[in-house]
């Protein structure tokens, strides 16, 4: 779908009221968006590079907490990260985006996949055999020690301090504003444990590229915050267009001490970047090269002093 029309689209559902408004935009896309299919290979994919960064630490899964930040509309993480022996896994979201059919769709998926990440397979027979029943949203997460809030604000919640081991997210920090981001890394460093990590995959990308091969990720660099919040500034598609040198100083700000950074880049951008009719609003103008053809990062972080 062309990138104007969805964003007229998803304005136009975003005015409409409460429940009516997620309603009509989940029917939207079953119909003819990407939640039509499974998502298990992201997550899957997600999910082994948690690990890697987690041993790579010095830490384990095996016997862990987690914390993860956006549940969004299924528990294809939270699940996954119990197969690899987490002991519970708290998910908290803003909105309950949580839908039924896209948890049961991408299960199904799971439990068919031959690329599920090295899990405990005593723990898969469990779950393939429960999902082989008529089996209920909340028989899942009491299979799989998995704890759902929502709405929760992840920057105020109830768990105790120094409750949990990992705090994570996939592609979620991109949809929150800065300063909520901040609240959201201090209160990690409330609830992690002394030896925790928090561990984000940050996505720099105009989601709308992900639905539109006409433009790139980068597209959306060329309006400044007035334009562009007309065009998605709605609930469905927010993006605060952070770049990746954006985040060491809310980092730094909240208490948390970077560990590394890893990121992507996308170098076939430069040419964009050297067309002289892409032309990028004063937001970003003074950036690097580098910084504006990165398209992703993992941040690995702990709080201050530890």
């Amino acid at each position: 779908m062309r990138w104007k029309l969805k964003a007229l689209l998803q304005n136009s559902i975003a005015r409409l009221p409460e429940p009516w408004s997620q309603a009509c935009y989940f029917a939207v896309q079953c119909a003819a968006g990407s939640f039509r299919h499974p998502t298990v290979s992201v997550y899957s994919q997600a999910a082994n590079r948690l690990r890697f960064y987690i041993e790579r630490h010095g830490g384990r899964i095996d016997g862990a907490t987690f914390l993860e930040v956006g549940t969004g509309r299924n528990l294809t993480l939270p699940v996954l990260l119990w197969l690899m022996g987490a002991e519970r896994v708290y998910t908290v979201d803003l909105h309950r985006y949580l839908r039924m059919p896209i948890v049961r769709l991408d299960l199904q998926a799971l439990a068919a996949s031959t690329v599920v990440p090295d899990c405990q397979l005593d723990r898969l027979d469990k779950l393939r055999e429960f999902l082989s029943t008529k089996w209920q949203l909340s028989a899942l997460m009491d299979l799989c020690a998995i704890d759902y809030s929502a709405p929760a604000d992840a920057a105020r919640l109830k768990l105790p301090d120094a409750s949990i081991d990992y705090h994570v997210s996939r592609t979620v920090f991109e949809h929150i504003p800065a300063k909520d981001l901040e609240r959201i890394l201090i209160e990690s460093g409330r609830l992690l444990r002394p030896d925790g990590l928090a561990i984000h995959l940050v996505d720099y990308s105009d989601h709308f590229s992900h639905s539109d091969a006409a433009i790139s990720a980068i597209n959306f660099l060329q309006y400044d915050d007035q334009d562009w919040a007309r065009l998605a500034g709605n609930s469905f598609m927010y993006m605060n267009r952070l770049r990746a040198d954006d985040y060491p100083s809310i980092y730094a700000t909240a208490g948390q001490a970077i560990v590394s950074i890893e990121s992507s880049q996308a170098p076939a951008l430069l040419a964009q970047l050297d067309d002289p009719s892409f032309r990028l609003a004063e937001r970003f103008g003074g950036k690097d090269r580098d910084t504006l053809i990165t398209t992703s990062s993992w941040i690995i972080s702990r709080p201050l002093g530890r």
